[in-house]
């Protein structure tokens, strides 16, 4: 009986922590994507799965390309894909990529689980206008 008396007041403790955890995460989610939204430059990231599909973005400079596969959009052969393979390898990488008739600078790296194997990636891509 006492153990369920202890799991209830750890529930109760974690019920109280996380709309105040959820709530701050919101707060800096809508300040990253304003400072995302006012700079000068065009600017995106999105996340890519092992399947090569863009599981999220940020950034509003850009058509929305959240739930589309890499390959559907670009060329297999291109330099991005090419740096996408790459950096599910584990690889830090720098590449163009152009999107819409603009040209981006682009860094994709790997999100890694607890025990080192790559998730998905993050690229970060800026105009360079």
């Amino acid at each position: 009986m006492r153990r369920n008396s202890e799991n209830l007041k750890k529930i109760s403790e974690l019920c109280e922590y996380l709309p105040d955890r959820d709530l701050k995460l919101k707060e800096e989610h809508l300040l990253l994507r304003k400072i995302i939204e006012d700079l000068p430059i065009k600017i995106f990231a999105i996340k890519i799965d092992k399947e090569m599909k863009i599981s999220t973005q940020l950034g509003t400079n850009v058509p929305n390309l959240s739930g589309k596969n890499l390959l559907d959009i670009f060329e297999k052969d291109c330099d991005y894909i090419l740096s996408c393979l790459q950096t599910m390898g584990g690889q830090r990488t720098k590449t163009i990529l152009n999107l819409n008739g603009i040209t981006f600078n682009c860094i994709n790296n790997a999100v890694k689980t607890e025990d080192g194997r790559v998730s998905s990636i993050i690229s970060v891509a800026w105009s360079k206008e």
